[in-house]
């Protein structure tokens, strides 16, 4: 058996699914937390993608309300961008990332990176260390 690790929501889904679609049954693609330039978005845990990085603050808004929401305040179904900041929620940074709410995990939600807001089509590599595949 093998196995795949790699980014496989947003923009790049399509082209997973479709090399899933070639690749022997003995393949085994495992999904892989969100990240940006600035932080990790999102840690794997099972199927599940949670906003829980160490030492760090995640916030949010919906496109229609920029009202700042706390993670368990999201809804299952919604679309939210994503704000990170230190543990202590000193230093803002609006990532500009569209995540959409597949679930409630214990009251955080599990998201999926959708795409970049105001970006039509992206299609990027991330460099990553073995700490960031583990």
């Amino acid at each position: 058996m093998k196995e795949v690790i790699c980014w496989d929501s947003g923009y790049l889904k399509s082209y997973v699914d479709q090399i899933k679609s070639y690749c022997r049954e003995d393949v085994l693609f495992q999904s892989m937390s969100s990240m940006s330039t600035e932080v990790t978005q999102t840690v794997c845990f099972g199927d599940r993608r949670l906003p829980m990085g160490r030492e760090i603050c995640y916030e949010f808004y919906n496109l229609e309300n920029t009202k700042i929401l706390k993670p368990h305040q999201l809804e299952v179904g919604g679309e939210y961008i994503m704000i990170i900041s230190n543990q202590h929620g000193l230093v803002r940074y609006d990532t500009n990332d569209i995540f959409y709410v597949k679930g409630m995990f214990f009251g955080v939600p599990d998201i999926i990176f959708k795409k970049r807001y105001g970006i039509n089509f992206d299609f990027a590599g991330e460099k990553l260390t073995a700490d960031q595949v583990q």
